[in-house]
């Protein structure tokens, strides 16, 4: 069996040690730098204030930006409490978003049809329901020429012991599938290399609740780069409101559908990869939406294509074609 890793963006992020992005923080000296090093809230809202920077420097264009900066630096390294530290970092991010357009701006991928056609469907949904969700593979999949996976539905109540397969594989880090799918399975509790086994009755409820948050489940078995010919995805997909877009997760299953395939990862969800065809070519879409706390939400959403090209060995390759940005401090 051919294994492919792939780096799945975001996971990283949340399975390794807090790091902030404007420094490092092997090297923290002050005391506000080690308060953020310290705390994941505060690393994330450091990164989300670097990005907030760079993108206004290139859209200002001028040194006022990098004054007040300065000034601000000044006043968040005067705090000494964890509290002090996040206001200063959420009143900064709003300053430097407040003056920018809510539409969603194309920050590359100029020159692509694919890119300027999805650039300007989003926008042209955001005038037309300002205030709900934007769910970008949605109106992505309207394009001409786009084809999504096919996806083949099951049902919960049939096939109830798949989908607790499924259920055991999205709650072992995917370092125990392995072990974790073998026969006998491991007891209950046991810890194995990165997560613990879980006990029946917690998949008997995880498949419970499936049924009464009305998810659907599907299958995908065709072929896609760094998957085997007989390789079937199974793919759980929670429905959509009126403010939240349609939730998606998946994972690649060897062909008899027994365990995962081992040492590949692959989830489809807000947070990451939505597969996709265009011109004979394998494409997946990235959807994101940085927040900050929970008293101010969500400071932007961004969207990124990412054409998939494989070598010889079939090992997967992204390669990033566009990225939009929107801000929603405006909402």
């Amino acid at each position: 069996m051919k294994k492919a890793m792939w780096i799945v963006l975001g996971w990283l992020a949340l399975n390794g040690a807090v790091q902030a992005a404007s420094f490092d923080c092997a090297k923290a000296q002050s005391k506000v730098e080690k308060l953020i090093c310290a705390d994941a809230e505060l690393s994330k809202l450091d990164e989300d204030l670097a990005a907030a920077y760079v993108a206004a420097i290139k859209d200002a264009g001028n040194a006022g930006v990098r004054q007040t900066q300065k000034q601000w630096a000044a006043q968040r390294n005067s705090c000494t409490e964890v509290v002090c530290v996040k206001d200063a970092y959420v009143k900064r991010i709003a300053e430097l978003l407040s003056d920018k357009p809510s539409g969603y701006r194309m920050l590359q991928g100029q020159g692509y049809t694919l890119c300027e056609t999805m650039f300007k469907r989003m926008n042209e949904e955001l005038a037309g329901k300002p205030n709900g969700p934007m769910c970008g593979y949605e109106i992505l999949r309207s394009i001409p020429g786009v084809r999504a996976p096919n996806w083949v539905k099951l049902d919960l109540q049939e096939h109830k012991e798949l989908y607790k397969r499924y259920a055991l594989a999205r709650r072992l880090n995917d370092k125990d599938w392995e072990a974790g799918f073998a026969e006998p399975p491991p007891n209950a509790g046991q810890r194995l290399i990165a997560s613990f086994m879980p006990p029946e009755e917690m998949l008997e409820r995880d498949w419970q609740e499936a049924i009464e948050q009305k998810v659907e489940f599907y299958k995908w078995a065709d072929a896609w780069p760094a998957q085997e010919d007989t390789d079937v995805m199974l793919i759980h997909t929670r429905p959509g409101t009126e403010k939240y877009c349609t939730y998606s997760s998946a994972i690649l299953f060897e062909g008899d559908l027994k365990k995962p395939r081992t040492g590949f990862l692959w989830w489809l969800s807000l947070s990451s990869q939505l597969p996709f065809d265009f011109g004979g070519r394998h494409y997946q879409m990235r959807e994101t939406a940085y927040s900050t706390d929970g008293r101010t939400g969500p400071i932007s959403e961004e969207l990124s294509i990412n054409w998939v090209s494989e070598d010889k060995r079939r090992e997967p390759v992204q390669i990033n074609i566009c990225h939009v940005r929107r801000n929603l401090t405006s909402k």
